[in-house]
């Protein structure tokens, strides 16, 4: 049964085909609304279609997209607005990790980060928040990390210098839009790692963070 906390919204979700993309659209359904999944992946089709079966009301399109192509971004969000009347919320989830020694790591897999992690956060910022203007409110929510603002391990330099930039991202969109009804919010999720060399088989973990800059 879908349920109405976020009854009316419209959502776009991008890195929602799998994992943590997947877990939102879902809640975002539950919740009451209606969104774009957005993924590079084909199978976010196959994932919206099991979105569908739990929950027969609910309203989804589905993009195949490059986050960080800003023309497919703008594109993903005139299809939204087409589809729906409006757009309310930009979920920047997409986000990708690649480990290396830091004197190892290749210009490619930084650029990588860079590509997907910053400037797919920035197209899709940029896509949706026109339309936000237009209406007078709206909501941005950045998936960043506790790696690179507040914790580092070895071989995550690239993600942790990209992830620690959404940082500032997100507090610089609540300051710039904080005068026309705006907000802008950063998730930073808790994460487990487990280190197969130790023999204690220790897991560690961090604890879940959350900034937030209101802007009403």
């Amino acid at each position: 049964m879908v349920q109405g906390k976020l009854e009316g919204k419209v959502a776009i979700i991008t890195g929602a085909a799998a994992g943590l993309g997947e877990g939102i659209a879902e809640t975002y359904v539950k919740y009451g609304a209606k969104i774009c999944m957005v993924d590079l992946d084909p199978n976010v089709d196959k994932t919206a279609d099991r979105i569908r079966g739990m929950y027969p009301d609910a309203q989804i399109i589905t993009v195949v997209a490059n986050v960080a192509d800003k023309q497919q971004m703008i594109d993903a969000a005139a299809k939204t607005k087409e589809a729906f009347g409006s757009l309310d919320v930009a979920c920047c989830n997409a986000g990708v990790c690649r480990l290396a020694p830091f004197e190892e790591m290749t210009d490619e897999t930084r650029d990588f980060h860079i590509d997907v992690n910053i400037k797919g956060v920035w197209n899709t910022c940029q896509a949706a928040i026109p339309y936000m203007l237009e209406e007078g409110k709206g909501a941005i929510v950045i998936a960043s990390s506790v790696t690179g603002d507040i914790v580092a391990d070895a071989g995550e330099a690239a993600y942790a210098m990209t992830k620690a930039a959404l940082v500032g991202l997100t507090r610089c969109l609540a300051v710039e839009y904080a005068a026309t009804a705006r907000s802008s919010a950063m998730r930073a999720p808790r994460w487990w790692r487990r280190w197969p060399s130790n023999p204690t088989r220790r897991i560690r973990s961090r604890r879940s963070t959350t900034s937030r800059s209101a802007c009403r």
